[in-house]
């Protein structure tokens, strides 16, 4: 599982980088993933959560299997995204 947010206009985060480069490299076949993203769609509307978005591409070329929908959260998370994330995390386990 991954969870991040989304730098500027669409970036990975500096501090996720070198994975996100190096996880094409890695066979992931039979394992489960799942991603969550934070995002600010007011400010960046082209580009929410484009990380997530990327990191969700990278796991599917990996031979990953997606064990939940991404969750795209605004800003930070609040009371109904807790209960968004309780939920993803039940269908990843």
């Amino acid at each position: 599982m991954v969870a991040t947010y989304t730098d500027g206009d669409g970036e990975i985060p500096f501090n996720l980088q070198e994975f996100y480069e190096e996880l094409p490299e890695i066979d992931l076949s039979g394992k489960v993933f799942g991603v969550v993203g934070s995002g600010d769609s007011e400010l960046y509307p082209d580009a929410f959560c484009q990380a997530a978005i990327d990191f969700e591409k990278a796991f599917e070329a990996t031979g990953a299997t997606k064990g939940a929908d991404t969750v795209k959260i605004e800003n930070a998370a609040e009371d109904d995204d807790i209960d968004t994330l309780k939920a993803f995390v039940a269908a990843l386990l």
